[in-house]
């Protein structure tokens, strides 16, 4: 194949993963300029235009300037990965030289690395993984065709620059397994990119409630969660409710938390029903929050967090994710409040006198019979269910109670609230999720960003109640997919829960018991009394140390036996760091080897070409061997015309049948 050919052929490929990736994550307007603009620059360069260097620098400085002046905590990472593209878009208008290609794939990685902040799936990392190959073999060949100067790559050298490079990268891999299963485990990430808020409308887990914020909201099927109970089975997966974050103060429009008026101690509960243990695997930041399932009365975790009156919980530093913890819990219990800490969930704005009229219309005879008025009013038509047409203004909420009457769980989760405060009953809105898919393959729960919803808890004699004044037709809504999709996305995820599975369940209480288990293998086969004291107490941090030295000493033992047992064909392999003339012989005894002719060992040159019987075959390589010859038996330099007819014999020949 051509140089220019294979160039751009590579090239394009390896622009497949970062672009198809970020398609959903990108702002989309960005995304479609830095698509346009790369097709258009693939398009020039199959015309052979490019774009003066200096355009590009000069393009490239207004990017990032424009990047530093718009950017901000809450948008880093978005306004990062706009600017690589945009940036990388720019590089492939460029005429290529070695060090622009090195600099498109730095770029690719950034945007690579950028992305792994939006996925924790094992797609995402086998994608990497082919990246990494596909980047690693392209450097390679750009590197070969640079430094020796070719302008054509045959089938044979491709394949030996492919196994050479497959080599490499896939000992890097197992290295890197290695890496995994004996250094020590860590939980703070090296690198965490914490935003304030998004602004995008979407289903999922939010730090405020903005009522009036959107007309619309979007649907994501994105995985939050995934949680398998020690035993048994929850009977029903809509009654699944996971808890979030308590919401506590409303001004009129948003919803927040006010964590300065909560005590940050344990809450008071009374247990009941049957109690269940869950392993969770939490895929994404929630704002550090940790959802769990309603009621939790305790959790388990290896980093530090912290419980809250309230029954939130909130990690205590910065952890990598996913992340792991276990819980127990209870349907049935509840949280009990006491009368001094209320004052919070009795606070209300200024609202119009319609709402406090509305208030007042829906009181009962006691604290349970308001509270049954209030949801009975909200499932009764005309009131809807919906993510679109939602109310706006300066008085969403006024609106949706007395206007449109129609809206999703927060505004129907908000106005109750109010309206139970509104009545003298503390009330408060709790974010989280309801309702989960069972994987009857996999025995785990699946919950998605589609599950997000927003309900109410009031307290009643003392006892926090749940309500949900959402109607039912909200769950259908938000969990309704079709079969055949459903069941190909959950054989698609059972692969990912036991990739996460592992990667999170191999803690250090594993690692030494894997340490131990080789100790003690290591110990039975040796069979030596005083070799056995040495070996058996592997499980501490010294094993770590003795068995991380020891398999680098084996596996450095078995990579100079295989270097001296393959040295011939590994240096065939390498030939990107011989000499052009170099590189062409070999291939001048590959191509006559391919037609029955290999030259012996000790067999000069001229006497290999006249063992040639074919007459068109002996004339192309002896001329080969003058042009050969001439420069090599005179101790001459090969020089660039010496090169480019050789290079001319070799595709003489090549031709021939």
């Amino acid at each position: 194949m051509e140089k220019t050919k294979l160039e751009r052929l590579l090239l394009m490929l390896s622009l497949l993963i970062p672009f198809g990736l970020n398609f959903t994550i990108v702002d989309r307007k960005f995304y479609l300029l830095a698509v346009g603009l790369g097709l258009l620059a693939i398009f020039l360069e199959s015309r052979n235009f490019h774009i003066p260097r200096f355009v590009i620098n000069a393009l490239g400085v207004v990017f990032i300037l424009f990047f530093f002046f718009t950017v901000t905590l809450a948008n880093f990472l978005d306004n990062a990965l706009i600017t690589l593209f945009l940036l990388l878009s720019l590089k492939l208008f460029e005429k290529k030289r070695l060090r622009d290609y090195f600099q498109i794939y730095l770029l690719e990685f950034l945007i690579l690395a950028g992305t792994s902040f939006f996925y924790t799936s094992i797609w995402f990392f086998l994608l990497l993984l082919l990246q990494v190959f596909l980047i690693g073999i392209s450097l390679f060949i750009h590197l070969y065709m640079e430094e020796g100067e070719v302008a054509y790559v045959s089938g044979v050298e491709l394949k030996s620059m492919l196994f050479c490079m497959g080599t490499l990268l896939t000992g890097s891999i197992i290295l890197a397994g290695i890496f995994f299963i004996s250094l020590p485990r860590l939980q703070a990430p090296l690198l965490k990119i914490a935003g304030a808020e998004s602004d995008k409308a979407k289903t999922g887990f939010t730090e405020k409630i903005r009522l009036g914020a959107f007309s619309e909201i979007q649907e994501s099927s994105k995985v939050i969660l995934r949680f398998n109970l020690k035993a048994g089975k929850l009977p029903d997966a809509s009654s699944i409710y996971i808890r979030a974050i308590v919401y506590d103060h409303f001004d009129g429009k948003t919803w927040e938390r006010k964590e300065s008026v909560l005590l940050s101690s344990r809450p008071l509960l009374e247990r009941k029903g049957q109690h269940y243990g869950a392993t969770l695997y939490l895929q994404e930041d929630l704002q550090d929050y940790l959802p769990t399932l309603d009621y939790t009365f305790h959790l388990r975790a290896n980093y530090p967090f912290r419980e809250h009156r309230d029954g939130v919980y909130k990690l205590g530093e910065m952890v990598s994710y996913p992340l792991k913890y276990e819980i127990s819990f209870s349907p049935e219990t509840r949280l009990v409040e006491e009368t001094s800490e209320i004052g919070a969930y009795l606070q209300i704005p200024d609202v119009s006198p319609r709402i406090r009229k509305l208030a007042q219309s829906l009181r009962g005879g006691s604290d349970g019979e308001t509270l049954n008025k209030i949801v009975e009013y909200f499932h009764k038509a005309p009131f809807r269910y919906s993510l679109k047409r939602l109310p706006q203004g300066e008085d969403p909420l006024d609106r949706f109670l007395f206007e449109s009457k129609e809206g999703n769980c927060e505004f129907f989760a908000g106005a109750t609230a109010l309206l139970l405060r509104l009545n003298g009953i503390p009330a408060r809105v709790i974010g989280g999720y309801r309702g989960a898919v069972y994987h009857e393959r996999g025995g785990y729960y699946l919950v998605q960003e589609r599950f997000a919803h927003s309900w109410v808890e009031a307290l009643i004699n003392g006892q926090w109640v749940r309500v949900d004044p959402s109607p039912q037709a909200s769950f259908n809504i938000l969990s309704k997919e079709r079969k055949s999709l459903q069941r190909l996305k959950l054989y698609a995820d059972l692969i990912n829960f036991y990739y996460v599975k592992f990667i999170l369940d191999y803690d250090v209480t594993k690692q030494k018991k894997l340490w131990h288990f080789l100790g003690t293998g290591i110990s039975n086969l040796l069979g030596k009394k005083e070799n056995k004291s040495a070996i058996k107490d592997l499980s501490d941090l010294k094993g770590f140390s003795f068995l991380g030295v020891l398999g680098c000493v084996l596996i450095s033992v078995l990579g100079i036996i295989l270097l001296i047992k393959f040295r011939g064909d590994l240096w065939d392999y390498l030939e990107v760091f011989k000499k052009p003339e170099k590189r062409l012989f070999r291939r001048f005894e590959r191509e006559l080897k391919k037609r029955g002719y290999v030259r012996e060992k000790g067999a000069g040159l001229w006497e290999f070409v006249e063992s040639i019987r074919d007459s068109d075959l002996k004339f192309h390589a002896t001329r080969f061997a003058q042009i050969y010859s001439s420069y090599y038996y005179k101790d001459e330099p090969f020089d660039k015309k010496a090169i480019e007819e050789l290079e001319k014999c070799l595709k003489k020949l090549r031709e021939l049948k």
